[in-house]
């Protein structure tokens, strides 16, 4: 998918972010919230979090609830620009213009990709991403919308069709392969007899000498 078409498809599920839909803000981050509740229930010390392509900006206010410090990094213009709007007065909301894959980043202790990779068409595109994200994280990562292997086949009205899902071993080895391992897995479902990954993926970092518990279960509500 080239840039102009990524950038419609995301404006064309502006609705999905508004939050008097009923797809709005509050589902949205439901699973998030009930995660979060749990990692940073005993935490005090100040953590930082990074959004990678945060679009206008529709998470970083909540974000803002839950971190001391928060940058959002969108590639495209026009979002972007909407995105500083929204938050030039906000005193923890940094905005960067930029490309995940090309530019160099600091590391957050929190990462975020939702609704991103899902425009990226290869399995290779996506776990690209995934390696360079993990590179940049201390704690956990999510993805959302992470891992299907897509394509538009309207540009009319711009619908998705699931085509393939990455398998779990694939990522899984990636990941552990940067020094993570996933901890939760939502809405896995089973295509063509194996497991296949769903919309919210968390990645742990692990110390393989042993000092931390080998993962942080979670489970659904």
């Amino acid at each position: 998918m080239n840039d102009q078409s990524k950038r419609e498809h995301r404006r064309g599920h502006r609705n999905w972010f508004d939050e008097g839909s009923k797809h709005g803000l509050e589902n949205r981050v439901s699973d998030l919230d009930y995660l979060l509740n749990n990692i940073l229930s005993h935490r005090q010390d100040p953590l930082s979090c990074l959004d990678i392509g945060c679009a206008e900006g529709d998470m970083l206010g909540y974000f803002s609830t839950r971190f001391s410090r928060i940058v959002g990094i969108e590639k495209f213009d026009s979002l972007y620009q909407a995105a500083v709007k929204k938050f030039r007065d906000a005193d923890n909301i940094e905005i960067r213009q930029g490309d995940i894959l090309q530019d160099d980043i600091e590391t957050f202790d929190f990462t975020f990709c939702l609704g991103v990779l899902h425009y990226f068409d290869q399995t290779s595109e996506k776990l690209a991403i995934l390696r360079k994200v993990l590179s940049k994280t201390r704690e956990f990562s999510f993805f959302r919308t992470a891992f299907y292997e897509n394509k538009l086949y309207s540009e009319k009205n711009s619908e998705k069709v699931l085509t393939k899902a990455t398998k779990i071993e694939t990522v899984s080895q990636a990941a552990w392969e940067c020094g993570f391992r996933w901890v939760f897995l939502d809405n896995t479902y089973r295509g063509q007899g194996d497991k296949r990954l769903g919309d919210l993926v968390v990645f742990q970092k692990i110390d393989r000498a042993g000092s931390r518990p080998d993962s942080i279960l979670f489970c659904t509500r």
